[in-house]
Parts: structure tokens; sequence; C-alpha cells
């Protein structure tokens, strides 16, 4: 995934697929799959979020 900032002609930070942009262009994937970056964000906090709570219920297993 690469960071990509504009969109529209707007300045929204995204992120789109590696593959797409290789040469020659959407022969890998067909399209950018763009994701909002701040979903990004959500998704990993919320990841980390869950890892924090599993290890506190059994700090020695984890």
């Amino acid at each position: 995934m690469y960071v990509y900032r504009v969109n529209n002609g707007k300045r929204v930070p995204m992120y789109i697929c590696g593959n797409y942009a290789k040469q020659p262009v959407g022969t890998l994937c067909q399209s950018a799959h763009r994701i909002k970056a701040d979903h990004v964000m959500e998704i990993a906090a919320k990841t980390i979020r869950e890892v924090v709570k599993y290890a506190n219920l059994d700090r020695d297993l984890f």
C-alpha cells in the first residue's frame, strides 16, 4: 500500500494498492482499491486495543 494524497482535486490522504501501479498499469490489479488513511488508522487502533485487552487477560500465555 502506498500513501496517495490527492483525490479529485481534494487533499485527502488515502492508501492505494501497491500492485496497481506496476507496469503496465492495471495488469496485476484492475483497480487501485483505495482506502482513506483515517479508516486505516481506525482499524489499526482497534486491532491494537484488542491485542492489549487480550494480553491483559492472560499475561503469562501472551
